[in-house]
Parts: structure tokens; sequence; C-alpha cells
């Protein structure tokens, strides 16, 4: 039985709850996926401005790490190359392509249209929030057929969190995110009545 975890924000914690029930081959996804190709597929949605300020503090942290080795090549020039960050954050936000800014827009319209992402994002077997991991572990399951309990929700360890990045955006810089963020912020908040709707 395939499945298909597509969304990869919040996934590295989320793959690995998948991964122990050792219910599913697990594929993960980084790009859009042919839904009918997949048994089930799922996707962790989190709130934009958490999303950014995380993704902007691990290309601190990234930076950090690459002055004491070099970079991976693979890491050169894609959404987690620390170049991005530039001389500070404005440059950072002027400067990081829109298909990682708005990241989860993108990832579900490659032309950043609303109705064509949130379209997308439903097909999903089950949305999960990033805030409420526990609660779309329960739907997932129930969906699935399985024992409401069977997905255990996991914690990060530390060298995967970047809780060591001491990074407050000013009330400007908030404001700032706010604006580049505004079609993200629409596609999220109908997928939050989307799933406050949700019948299980």
């Amino acid at each position: 039985m395939f499945f298909n975890h597509v969304m990869k924000t919040g996934g590295r914690t989320f793959r690995a709850a998948l991964r122990q029930s050792n219910l599913f081959d697990l594929h993960s996804k980084h790009k859009m996926c042919d839904f009918e190709q997949w048994d089930y597929t799922t996707t962790v949605i989190r709130e934009p401005t958490e999303r950014l300020l995380s993704h902007y503090k691990m290309l601190m942290q990234n930076r950090m790490l690459f002055r004491k080795m070099p970079p991976h090549r693979h890491a050169r020039r894609s959404s987690d190359d620390a170049n991005w960050l530039g001389e500070n954050f404005e440059s950072f936000l002027d400067k990081f392509p829109n298909e990682w800014r708005i990241h989860q827009l993108y990832f579900y319209s490659e032309t950043g249209d609303v109705n064509e992402a949130f379209d997308n994002v439903i097909k999903n077997t089950q949305i999960v929030l990033s805030e409420e991991r526990e609660e779309g572990l329960r739907r997932l399951a129930i969906k699935t057929g399985n024992d409401p309990k069977v997905f255990t929700d996991v914690e990060p360890p530390d060298w995967q969190t970047t809780k060591s990045i001491k990074f407050k955006p000013s009330e400007y810089e908030l404001a700032c995110i706010k604006d580049v963020l505004k079609d993200e912020y629409v596609l999220y908040k109908r997928v939050l009545e989307y799933y406050k709707e949700e019948k299980i």
C-alpha cells in the first residue's frame, strides 16, 4: 500500500510519525504529484509567517554551519542556500524567489493561483495543520481504516530545530512579511475553514 506525503513544511517529524507505524511504503514529494497514483496522500500546512520565519532561521543556521564546512553541492542556489539571507531580513524578503518565499501557494500552483492551489490541497486524503499534528494524525488514521491512536506524534531532536537561533522580527518586518505573504494567507484561511468543517 502506497502512501505519499506531499508537502514538506513540517514534514520531517510528521514523516517520522508515519514511518513508526510501519503501515505504508512512504514516499515524500517536494513537487506536485499525480494524486491518482497513490492510495493515500497527505499534506502539512503551516501558518505562513511562522513558516517563513522558520525557514529564515534555518538559513541563518546553515550560514553558521557553512563557516565550519563547505556547503553541500545540492544546497547551492536551492531554497536552503544561506546566500539568500543577504545583508538583513528585508534583503532576504526581496531576494528570495516567490516559489520558496510563498512556498505553500506555489507548491500547489505553479502560477501562484489561490483557487488552483486550494483545489489541489483538498485533493489530499488528509490535511494536517503543523500546529495540530496529533489531531491530523488521528484523522488520517481513521480515514485509512486504522485505530485513531496508531500514529504517535514525534518531537524533533534539537539538532533538527532552530531553537538556538535568536531572531525576532520588528513590527515593520512583520508588516512586510504579511504583505509579501498576502496571497498565501488567503489560501491558508480557506484551508483552515475547510479543515474545521471536515467531517470524520
